[in-house]
């Protein structure tokens, strides 16, 4: 029996390993993969590179490999290591199919629905499960009988996050002299909304850029003036890119 037992602790070998952050060595006793569980792996990550399911199951199985911790069978520490080990792709890519296939479970979409994968990362933007299934259903019946469309549900998804970021910073939407932009996150003077952006762009082209497009979508007009003072604004973030350089 004494003997047994050593060959069993004999079986597991040992890995050295060097931690990124601190780039100092732990040993490590690795424990023989189970055999079904590995032979399951296998099978979910031959189904994954062939690419013959849609992209809300490849979400599935590798939530499954998260959550269950099957990555540790191909001796990865992380998810991310794994994801990047087995199938070149990072694991921000990886997270993305997995919030695609909650939000397909969310709005119970059948498998003969072809919903293009842009209208699914779009509604994955939104926070809550009940903003993406409120948003869906808003979406649908606007679309009657056919599916809503990738451009309604963008603009639905822009709205709810731009009212849920006004709510969290405490803005009434009923203030006649401040206007809320969630390109830059916070309020301006209706007065002179060219020169509030700017002020609270922070330097950012593409902050300055969306605020204008939010400013236009809500109805502002600008003035010639303004128009200059927005293109100098924007060129001016570009100069400053190029003296750092």
């Amino acid at each position: 029996m004494m003997s047994s037992k050593k060959s069993n602790r004999s079986s597991a070998a040992t890995k050295i390993k060097t931690t990124k952050k601190t780039g100092r060595q732990i040993q490590k006793k690795e424990i023989p993969p189970d055999p079904e569980k590995l032979a399951e792996l296998k099978k979910y990550e031959k189904v994954i590179r062939e690419g013959i399911i849609k992209y809300y199951e490849t979400g599935a199985l590798l939530q499954k490999i998260r959550d269950e911790k099957l990555f540790e069978l191909r001796g990865c520490d992380t998810f991310s290591e794994y994801c990047k080990k087995t199938f070149n792709f990072g694991r921000a890519y990886g997270y993305r199919l997995i919030a695609y296939c909650r939000v397909w479970n969310l709005i119970k979409a059948n498998d003969d629905d072809k919903i293009p994968e842009r209208v699914i990362r779009s509604l994955s933007m939104l926070k809550t499960d009940e903003e993406i299934r409120q948003c869906w259903e808003e979406a649908k019946e606007e679309a009657g009988d056919a599916l809503p469309r990738y451009k309604e549900i963008d603009e639905l998804v822009k709205e709810k996050k731009r009212l849920s970021l006004m709510e969290s910073k405490q803005f009434d939407p009923n203030d006649k002299e401040m206007m809320f932009f969630a390109s830059i996150r916070t309020s301006v003077s209706k007065e002179d909304v060219a020169t509030g952006i700017i002020e609270a762009s922070g330097s950012s082209f593409r902050k300055i850029y969306n605020s204008i497009k939010e400013a236009q979508d809500q109805g502002v007009s600008f003035t010639e003036a303004d128009e200059k003072k927005l293109r100098k604004a924007l060129i001016g973030t570009l100069d400053s890119v190029f003296k750092k350089q």
